[in-house]
């Protein structure tokens, strides 16, 4: 996304904690930002480490993914194999390979009404709301969640499309 502040592109962009918390404990985390301040997952992949990559780990557990969006596909097909998890994405490219990928194969899919606030590298908010996203759950316990987040979560309200 570019930053309207300083005008640079950037992939550092933070899931705001209010939807980590909302979503549950998660066991790993991929694609985690090397300056992430709080927890997103027990066991995180800094993207930024050089001994660990996040594409050629074994993924374990329930997996939460906010991917970096200048290269989503790869982290969309990791998923998909690995069937346990969340991802977090942009939902205004929907005519894209990897969205088209990545709906067609998820359990359920939560179109957020509300845009997120993501957070800066620092943990401030970001001063807008760029874009909107969507949730999708691989597997059923994760399409669960997204149901529940649905029913009982107004700052994470959407319309959901299940897929069977």
């Amino acid at each position: 996304m570019n930053n309207r502040t300083t005008g640079k592109f950037s992939d550092t962009y933070l899931t705001p904690p209010n939807l980590i918390r909302a979503l549950g404990e998660f066991d790993f985390d991929p694609c985690c930002p090397s300056n992430m301040p709080w927890r997103t997952a027990k066991q995180m992949i800094r993207e930024t480490d050089p001994e660990e990559d996040g594409l050629k780990t074994e993924w374990f557990g329930r997996v939460w993914c906010n991917p970096p969006y200048s290269k989503i596909m790869p982290w969309v097909i990791k998923m998909i194999k690995h069937n346990h998890g969340i991802m977090l994405l942009p939902a205004k490219s929907q005519d894209t390979r990897w969205a088209q990928t990545a709906i067609q194969s998820a359990s359920i899919v939560l179109f957020l009404k509300n845009r997120i606030m993501f957070c800066l590298p620092d943990g401030t908010p970001t001063t807008g709301k760029w874009s909107p996203n969507m949730l999708l759950a691989f597997g059923d316990d994760d399409a669960n969640m997204l149901i529940q987040l649905n029913k009982t979560n107004k700052d994470f309200l959407g319309i959901l499309v299940i897929n069977v």
